[in-house]
């Protein structure tokens, strides 16, 4: 019989009130990535001694009974098509419980239950699940406030009953997302709050000169323009999402713009060896904010006379509308479906 031992863990879960305005996790470590679990589901944690561990163990005897145990790092492999193998190290077993369906996900170095105010839960766009079509991932946490490090900061939420595919009656976890009105209009350049300014700028990805138009965002939208921030270690990514960062304590999505509009882009390679990157931040409804890179030389202006155009490159592209203008051809991005596709 497979020798366990139940952690501290388990009777600090089951004795913790959570408070109406927050939710609770816990942190586990698998396939060298850091995640949190929400302990809506969580009955046990058990450690299984080095020598019990077999890296292909599939069932667990426990005061529960025989119980199937799965690996985390493996389950995500299969749902997500990626390779991320599990470690040796990972000796954790999280047993979860839906209903009369029970299992236990292999885990490692799996923390206290944290509480996490509702404020810091964040849902993913579709743009940040990539390949996630069974929507392991609908959340990202602020675990951290306090830390500059968006690795120490941030963690993306699992669905264990969806990754042990259980028939799911766990209650999604609150959304705080408030509605906002659109700050782009596809009627013309945009003018709001009296400020008649746009910000005009070309993605960092896209040869400058490949370009007969520039993009521009009315200056509500933007946020802050910074320099490049470190960007959250995930296995999440692709060629138009390019992971999280975390900009005031907050976790924002970037994505790589001249990729979304299907433009050539500039190699990798030649975008490192820039000394200086800049990060538009910019504000989408609902008090959402995405990001994307642009070439160091933007400008701020006056909104130009406009006349609504079209360029064939653009057909099927998220754009609110093209302009030609005095100052030359401007497009607007559209911000919900950069988000939301």
């Amino acid at each position: 019989m497979t020798t366990f031992t139940t952690s501290d863990l388990t009777a600090a879960v089951q004795a913790t009130v959570i408070a109406p305005k927050q939710q609770q996790v816990v942190t586990c470590v698998t396939g060298g990535y850091r995640f949190a679990l929400p302990t809506t589901h969580l009955s046990g944690v058990y450690q299984v001694a080095r020598q019990q561990m077999d890296k292909d163990m599939d069932m667990l005897t426990t005061p529960e009974g025989e119980l199937p145990v799965a690996s985390l790092s493996t389950l995500l492999s299969l749902h997500l098509g990626i390779d991320l193998p599990p470690s040796e190290d990972e000796r954790a077993l999280v047993a979860i419980r839906s209903g009369n369906q029970v299992a236990t996900l292999r885990v490692g170095q799996v923390s206290r239950p944290i509480d996490v105010p509702n404020n810091h839960w964040h849902r993913l766009p579709a743009v940040a699940r990539p390949g996630d079509k069974n929507h392991l991932f609908s959340h990202i946490v602020t675990l951290a406030p306090e830390s500059q490090d968006p690795n120490d900061a941030l963690a993306l939420v699992v669905n264990p009953i969806n990754a042990l595919q259980f028939q799911n009656d766990a209650p999604a976890p609150a959304d705080v997302s408030t509605t906002a009105r659109p700050l782009l209009s596809d009627k013309g350049l945009p003018q709001r709050r009296g400020s008649g300014q746009l910000l005009a700028f070309v993605p960092e990805d896209v040869p400058r000169q490949q370009l007969n138009f520039v993009f521009c965002l009315p200056l509500a939208a933007v946020a802050e323009v910074v320099t490049g921030h470190t960007t959250m270690k995930s296995p999440i990514a692709n060629d138009i999402f390019d992971g999280y960062i975390l900009w005031r304590k907050m976790p924002i999505p970037i994505v790589k713009l001249g990729s979304v509009f299907s433009m050539n882009r500039i190699k990798e390679d030649n975008r490192k060896r820039q000394r200086s990157r800049r990060l538009v931040i910019a504000r989408a409804s609902g008090h959402r904010y995405v990001g994307f890179y642009a070439q160091t030389q933007m400008q701020s202006m006056k909104a130009p006379t406009s006349m609504s155009t079209e360029f064939e490159e653009l057909s099927g592209t998220p754009h609110l509308g093209a302009f030609e203008t005095d100052c030359g051809a401007m497009v607007i991005p559209n911000l919900e479906k950069l988000l939301d596709g």
